[in-house]
Parts: C-alpha cells; structure tokens; sequence
C-alpha cells in the first residue's frame, strides 16, 4: 500500500508511480487503513523542511501489522531538511524498523506563494525514480538532523507562524466552483451561501491557492495566476477522494 499526502498533486504522482512495481493501492492519507499488505509507504511533501504536522501524527498512531516493511519518501523543491530523521524517528520509537527512505526534488510550490518568487519547474522522470526507490540500498546512517531547521519548523507551526499562513477568502472573486473544497486533503473547506469557508483544520497544503481558477484564497498577500502551480500530469478529480 502507498499512503500520500498531496495538495498540488507531486506526492500523489510520485505515489502513483511506486505503486506500479507491485500494484499496490494507491490511498490518500484522510482514507488509509492498514490492509495486510507486505509493505506500506508513505509519500508527503515537505514542510518548513521537515515532515508535515497532520502526516507526523497520522504515522505516530498508524496501525502497523507484524513483519510490514515502511518506507518513506519525502517530496521537496531541493532540501528535505530533516525529514528522514524525523521519519526514522517515529518508526524506531514504535520499536519498528524503516526499510527505506528517500527524498526525490520537484518543484517548489510553497515560496511562490509566501513570497512571489518566481517558480522554477522541475520535469522529473518518476519511472527513473521509482526504479531508483526500489533497487537502492538504504543506509539510516546517512540521515541528516539540523537544529535550526528544528527551530524553523515549531516557529512555522506554532501559533504565531499559523496565523502568518492563515488562509483568507476574497469573497468578491469566488464564485463558488468548489474546486478548493475537492482538493482538500484533510475536509476542511465548506461552500456556504455559495463561498468558500475555510475552517480551523488546515494542513497548510497550499492546495486551495494553487488550485483557485480565480485567485480568490490568499494568505499575507494577494495571489497571482503566475504564483500558482500544480501538477500538469494529473486532474483535480483524481486524488485526494
């Protein structure tokens, strides 16, 4: 089984790709359920260069059943900070062992967002990486920890950095498409009185921005149409359901 965590659709491609080798079931994180099969991966985003706050607690009370293999991947726009120690972490916490973990580079797609820089894609060949994920030998003690990431990341996801991120609807400029609301990973977004409702559950995914056929959603600063990405390979309808 692979388990993804996706806003913009690159964990779920890469999801998708893994999961050909032993035609494994592909499942969003919201929907997982163990089901006895020889190995369960975990596929996610990057977050404040660690792993994200909603898959660290969803791994921490996974029921895992005897002799599974776990593997990870991490999904980042080039630095995956501390996220396979993290991962190894949680696993080994539970007296369980990772088989493997890597960490593929996509394009970013959170800096366009909090910033405007401009976004650089990535093409990427997942069947190369897919097949690189499968033959590697995994060795835990390449496994990088850095302290001021750690910092980076409680700031992001304490109060203050929340509010920082905290999503905001133009209601003048929604028209009520509930494209936000399809793509959200964790069932956050409401249509009420035909506008969007962001509630109080956010993953900080991005997905909403990124997926807005208006730019209505925003954070600090007002959205751009060249601000915004997703993945071309997929389909709004496709995952997260």
């Amino acid at each position: 089984m692979v388990i993804y965590f996706s806003g913009t659709g690159n964990s779920y491609c890469v999801a998708k790709e893994l999961a050909k080798k032993h035609n494994d079931k592909v499942v969003p994180l919201k929907h997982a359920v163990n089901d006895n099969s020889k190995h369960i991966i975990f596929v996610f985003p990057t977050y404040a260069v660690d792993i994200p706050p909603n898959v660290v607690e969803f791994i921490k009370n996974f029921e895992f059943k005897k002799n599974q293999k776990i593997m990870g991947v991490s999904v980042s726009g080039g630095n995956n900070g501390n996220c396979e120690h993290s991962f190894l972490k949680i696993i080994e916490a539970r007296n369980l062992k990772v088989s493997k973990f890597k960490n593929i580079v996509m394009t970013d797609n959170s800096f366009s967002i909090m910033f405007g820089s401009k976004i650089k894609k990535i093409e990427v060949d997942l069947q190369t990486v897919a097949l690189e994920f499968w033959t590697m030998k995994y060795n835990k003690r390449k496994a990088k920890y850095n302290m001021l990431y750690k910092l980076f990341y409680k700031f992001m996801f304490n109060p203050l950095g929340k509010k920082l991120l905290k999503k905001k609807v133009i209601n003048d400029k929604c028209i009520g498409c509930k494209r936000c609301k399809k793509i959200c990973p964790v069932n956050n977004i409401r249509i009420i009185n035909g506008k969007a409702k962001i509630g109080n559950n956010c993953a900080e995914c991005f997905g909403c921005i990124h997926w807005c056929p208006k730019q209505a959603i925003k954070i600090s600063r007002t959205i751009k149409r060249a601000d915004q990405y997703h993945n071309k390979n997929i389909k709004i309808t496709e995952f997260n359901k």
